[in-house]
């Protein structure tokens, strides 16, 4: 398995806006359903709530590679670099981690 980790820096007080983009767009429901995707999460950091970071976990990076490289997601990369800070441009594709240990998760 393979975790993505996509570090997004939003405009001052854009947080919000980046979270009604992925929302909006339903890009973590879209990447679950076209495949390869076990899992994905967006967090906001605290306390300043001024990063953005998406995390996905995936059965093969050719599988990463194959969402980084559907047709859909072009657009929307040019569509939420207009919310992210200019010091986070251009927006690159996430680093990649491979996952070597997991728990199961429990009830919080």
């Amino acid at each position: 398995m393979i975790r993505s980790i996509l570090r997004l820096r939003p405009r001052p007080d854009g947080a919000p806006q980046v979270l009604d983009f992925y929302e909006r767009r339903e890009i973590l429901a879209r990447a679950l359903s076209e495949g390869g995707c076990a899992g994905a999460e967006l967090h906001l950091r605290l306390p300043d709530r001024d990063e953005v970071v998406v995390s996905a976990l995936w059965k093969s990076v050719a599988d990463y590679e194959s969402w980084t490289k559907s047709t859909g997601r072009a657009t929307e990369v040019g569509d939420l670099e207009e919310l992210l800070a200019p010091e986070s441009l251009p927006l690159e594709s996430g680093d990649l981690y491979e996952v070597v240990a997991c728990l199961p998760e429990e009830d919080a």
